[in-house]
């Protein structure tokens, strides 16, 4: 009788996920807060509102974000999202995601939400 062996991946989830892609547009967001904040600090005052804060953080990741990080995905900022019931045609929860860098370069389509809290 022969035997018959099947190979899985060691982590069946690592294989679905794009690890590698999550991992180097954190890291660019990590590297762009630090050189962004260090060059201008005063840009990043905690005295402004946190929207502000984002929309110009996405600023830097939006323009940078392929030549210098070498991403094929998009960056967005302040994306509205929320839960709508349709017997009273109102909105019931509403939130909004802070920094999202979303890509389909790859064979699974990556969406990765950064909350940012000013403390």
């Amino acid at each position: 009788m022969r035997r018959v062996t099947v190979s899985a991946p060691r982590d069946p989830w690592g294989a679905l996920f794009p690890v590698e892609e999550a991992q180097r547009a954190t890291q660019f967001l990590v590297d762009t807060w630090h050189t962004v904040t260090a060059k201008a600090p005063e840009n990043f005052d905690r005295r402004r509102n946190e929207p502000q804060l984002t929309e110009q953080f996405w600023w830097y990741l939006d323009r940078l974000g392929e030549p210098d990080g070498k991403l094929l995905g998009q960056w967005s900022y302040e994306k509205p999202r929320f839960e709508f019931d349709p017997v009273t045609g109102k909105k019931i929860k509403r939130i909004r995601q802070d920094i999202e860098y979303f890509s389909n370069a790859g064979s699974v389509r990556l969406n990765l939400t950064y909350e940012f809290k000013k403390l």
